[in-house]
């Protein structure tokens, strides 16, 4: 989860594209959403990730686990 959410940030940061592969990508959001719960959100509740962000209806599984982590990707 962290690997591929940190990965998504240096790609898209460079201008490339920040899909990893489909079965990586949604085993890892799978892990995201068993672990992060998706409320409470912010350092007041002790979690340092803001509120998930809905995904576009085209996002990918990386976009999709960058939106849960609270990434506003587009």
């Amino acid at each position: 989860m962290e690997v591929l959410a940190h990965g998504w940030d240096l790609t898209v940061g460079t201008g490339q594209s920040g899909e990893a592969p489909a079965e990586v990508a949604e085993a890892g959001l799978r892990a995201a959403q068993a672990g992060l719960p998706a409320q409470p959100r912010g350092m007041e509740h002790g979690m340092p990730f803001d509120p998930v962000v809905e995904p576009a209806a085209d996002a990918g599984p990386t976009e999709r686990l960058a939106n849960w982590t609270g990434r506003v990707t587009r």
